[in-house]
């Protein structure tokens, strides 16, 4: 149960000072909130005397205020230790959350959804968090007033009423911790609940276009509801059994007050103890209330919070599948690219998605890759940037082997424009200035829109370079998406450029002017191009043309002309298409 704090112990030494000084902070509060009680039943004792004298009631008056303006600096210093350590824990572990997922490989987000990576990036966390605030304060002091009260119950009343008085209170604290058992299992599955329902708030977010072109607003509101109520449901399951504890401790607490009462009835009778102290004892075993329920909380809490803390490590020790070299090579530039007799199959199939493909690209060159639909284009490209671990056969980058470079460095050296772009919620230029690291000039920005061919749209926007593009680009238009996108890509200036059917939007003229712009600015650098006209291709010094994974034809726009298969056949049609020219 309390095995989250051995799991946080780098974070607890890492700031040792803050949570040293913040456990005095608590011992000081608890200790000092045992005063008043014994400062009241001696006043009372001695006013049954006739002994308070006019000093004496200053001095109580003067003491108790002294008591209170600790209290308040003492609350206060504890207060704020312990949020901005939470705070602090937050920001790293978001942080670690963060570096990591950027880190994993496309395996990694085969086998994890998008709604449970949410949940633990902000649930699961809040959850640990409050391990080392709330539940971290809740605890010590619980534990620092039942010792102080419990010993002031001894030492300053006396021994039997004190064994008496709290001797129901240990079997509620038996019974708790075998319910938190119970109730951790129910956390668990209220969390997996609440991810569920997270996936499926964000497919109705991603795809309220399409659900309202198909008229399935209802369906879609179904669907989320029977979400929400089996979330809803999960934890109500575990509430109820976290609300039994409440009247639980009523119960045991009540039972107690009887005892003290009754049994300290007889004391006062026998003289054994005065009414004074009696007082002061009911006053020290009410106090002992709100920390014996607070042990029942900070054990479903802890519960909780230990289900995510869990959770958030199987989250975050997933093993990269793609292969790490121990003492990788250094990639500085990417001379060449091959593929030798090379296969790929995806985890969770059972076909080949490339099958023996063989070709070779040199600094430079303009390589032209196109296919009928599901003939492994997009593959290729994930292969070459890759996301998944290498298939069968030959790939090489610079007549070595990809398995000897850190996949990390190798992808710094592409430029990706894919098929879906990715737009965030900021602004045209913000979007455009992605691309790049560090400060961007005006000059820059401006050249990188030009060669898109994004710049006669700048002057229809609402606020220009400033206009938002909304959630994914839903102001923009479907061609100024992908030449927002392009625009990202040319600011970047990558090494290897990669246009994944990221044309397919523009008209023929706009093609034309982007691909003219890339091959004079791109004139040294690689580009791969990925399309289904083939006029954005033409030019290209290689055109790969696949086939159910396969290589069917290869060569430049001449050569394939000749061969008169598949890419004449397109050419033919399209130029046809076209009004002759392609």
């Amino acid at each position: 149960m309390f095995n989250i704090y051995k799991k946080l112990s780098w974070f607890f030494k890492e700031e040792k000072w803050r949570y040293a000084a913040f456990a005095i902070c608590n011992i000081a509060a608890t200790f000092l909130m045992t005063l008043p009680p014994k400062y009241l039943g001696n006043a009372l004792d001695s006013i049954g005397t006739g002994q308070i004298t006019e000093s004496y009631f200053y001095a109580l008056i003067f003491k108790m205020s002294i008591v209170a303006i600790l209290l308040y600096g003492a609350f206060n210093l504890r207060s704020r230790l312990m949020f901005n350590g939470s705070y602090k824990l937050q920001y790293i572990l978001r942080n670690q959350l963060m570096d990591y997922l950027e880190r994993m490989d496309a395996h990694y987000y085969n086998d994890h959804e998008t709604g449970d990576l949410m949940a633990v990036a902000t649930q699961d966390v809040n959850n640990i968090c409050m391990a080392t605030s709330q539940i971290l304060n809740q605890l010590l002091t619980s534990a620092f007033t039942i010792l102080f009260v419990v010993s002031q119950m001894i030492i300053g009343v006396d021994l039997k009423l004190t064994i008496a008085a709290i001797l129901p209170l240990p079997f509620a604290i038996v019974l708790v911790y075998f319910m938190s058992k119970k109730i951790r299992r129910l956390f668990i599955a209220s969390r997996d609940a609440y991810g569920e329902f997270n996936n499926t708030t964000l497919e109705s977010v991603a795809g309220v276009q399409v659900i309202r072109a198909f008229v399935q607003e209802k369906n879609d509101i179904e669907k989320l509801k029977r979400s929400a109520d089996v979330a809803r449901d999960k934890e109500k399951i575990a509430l109820k059994l976290d609300s039994a504890f409440g009247p639980l401790f009523r119960i045991v607490f009540s039972v107690s007050l009887m005892i003290a009462i009754g049994f300290g009835v007889f004391l006062v009778f026998n003289r054994e103890i005065s009414a004074g102290e009696l007082v002061s004892f009911n006053l020290y075993l009410s106090m002992l209330r709100m920390p014996m329920m607070g042990i029942g909380q900070v054990l479903n809490r802890l519960q909780r919070a230990q289900a995510s803390y869990d959770r958030f490590e199987e989250t975050t020790m997933v093993d990269v599948r793609i292969e790490q070299p121990k003492n990788p090579m250094t990639l500085k530039h990417i001379d060449s690219i091959e593929f030798n007799h090379y296969s790929f199959r995806y985890p969770s199939s059972e076909f080949d998605s490339l099958k023996d493909i063989s070709f070779k690209i040199e600094k430079g060159q303009t390589i032209g890759i196109i296919g009928k639909t599901g003939s492994g284009k997009s593959t290729l490209i994930q292969q070459l940037l890759r996301y998944y671990k290498k298939g069968k056969g030959e790939f090489k980058i610079n007549d070595y082997s990809v398995d000897l470079y850190n996949f990390i460095d190798i992808r710094q050296h592409f430029g990706y424009v894919p098929q879906e772009h990715v737009l965030f919620s900021k602004t045209v230029r913000e979007n455009i200035k992605l691309g790049h690291v560090g400060e961007v000039s005006d000059e820059k920005m401006m050249e990188a829109i030009r060669l898109a061919d994004f710049e006669k749209d700048i002057q229809y926007l609402r606020d220009g370079l400033d206009t938002l593009c909304g959630e994914d680009g839903t102001m923009l238009s479907g061609g100024q998406k992908q030449r927002l996108s392009i625009a990202r890509a040319f600011i970047a200036d990558p090494e290897i450029l990669i246009l994944d059917d990221s044309l397919s939007a523009v008209d023929g003229n706009t093609e034309a002017n982007i691909i003219g712009n890339l091959k004079t600015a791109r004139k040294e650098k690689t580009n791969i191009i990925i399309a289904h006209r083939l006029s954005a291709i033409k030019h290209a010094d290689q055109i790969i043309v696949l086939d159910n994974g396969e290589i069917i034809e290869h060569g430049n726009h001449e050569q394939l002309l000749a061969e008169k298969g598949w890419y004449y056949e397109q050419f033919t049609n399209q130029s046809l298409a076209d009004g002759g020219e392609a």
